[in-house]
């Protein structure tokens, strides 16, 4: 993908999930950077630190992100392309309000 981004000139950024670091997931970015280098990889493991993670996984037998995961990955991910200008407000305010009610 690394390769046909860079071949049509699309940048392309990579968020890399963890719930939190370890020593195999720091051995295994540093992969993902190495073979992405020069393209962007965020890592994603610093926005769950201090919180409950039980609270934002599906099940105690699936560990994928809930709604509320999904929630803090989003609200991350639009935060990072806002603060590195790849997205502008423009594009945020004329979208709908999709808070539950």
């Amino acid at each position: 993908m690394s390769d046909a981004c860079s071949d049509i000139n699309i940048p392309l950024y990579t968020f890399y999930f963890t719930w939190k670091a370890t020593p195999y997931n720091s051995a295994l970015l540093e992969d993902v950077k190495k073979a992405l280098f020069p393209n962007n990889v965020q890592d994603m493991g610093g926005w769950f630190v201090g919180r409950d993670l039980q609270q934002y996984v599906n099940s105690k037998v699936d560990a994928h992100p809930n709604s509320q995961g999904h929630k803090v990955i989003a609200d991350n991910v639009a935060d990072y392309l806002l603060s590195a200008r790849l997205l502008s407000q423009a594009h945020v305010h004329g979208l709908p309000n999709f808070q539950k009610r």
